[in-house]
């Protein structure tokens, strides 16, 4: 049996690292606007998709999509296999966004989906200039 997983934080951040001798997260810069300029019509500044989720025992497998608000269309989705052992500890997870299509200024959003539900999705407002 199949249980949906619990959705802690969704953040779209600059950066996020890992201390490797406590396993802390640290995030920096979240943010929810982002700028192209001219001619581009791509967001390439360095970014992180970062989520924490509860109730996550044995594999599942996740997808991200990324989806243009205006007409609907996805423009990027994503699948992520995930596996972790205990559903009472926080699996983290940090997705690295190598691009973020923007074909016109207007609002965005990444969805976070399992099975065809989506769980949770965080907007995102992009200019032009």
């Amino acid at each position: 049996m199949h249980v949906k997983p619990s959705l802690q934080a969704l953040w779209l951040v600059d950066k996020v690292e890992r201390a490797p001798d406590t396993g802390k997260v640290n995030v920096t810069g979240m943010f929810n606007a982002i700028n192209v300029e001219e001619p581009s019509r791509e967001f390439t500044a360095p970014a992180f998709l970062f989520f924490a989720l509860r109730g996550v025992h044995g594999p599942i497998t996740l997808s991200f999509r990324f989806v243009d608000l205006e007409d609907q269309s996805v423009l990027i989705d994503r699948s992520l296999p995930l596996t972790h052992d205990d559903p009472l500890t926080p699996l983290d997870v940090i997705l690295p966004l190598r691009h973020m299509p923007v074909p016109h200024a207007g609002v965005y959003v990444w969805e976070l989906v399992w099975e065809n539900e989506v769980i949770d999705s965080l907007r995102l407002t992009a200019s032009i200039t």
